[in-house]
């Protein structure tokens, strides 16, 4: 069996996009977050729960960075 991932012909669900989100929608998700939780917020934004927590994590780091910055990392 072979995996045709990142190929035409390969199936839709192994190929994954990433999406860069700004700083300020990063920020908008934690407020909800906490009061809800995790899982519940990702769910109402459509993305994966880690991502959610990762920011949660990244709180004071991402209140620093300019809210428009799409590519910031966590170093």
């Amino acid at each position: 069996f072979k995996r045709h991932a990142y190929t035409s012909d390969a199936p839709s669900s192994w190929k994954t996009r990433r999406n860069a989100r700004a700083a300020a929608f990063q920020l908008k998700a934690i407020d909800p977050a906490i009061k809800q939780g995790s899982r519940a917020t990702a769910r109402e934004l459509g993305i994966n729960e880690s991502m959610v927590r990762r920011w949660r994590w990244q709180r004071e780091e991402l209140s620093q960075c300019k809210k428009n910055d799409r590519s910031f990392q966590r170093k």
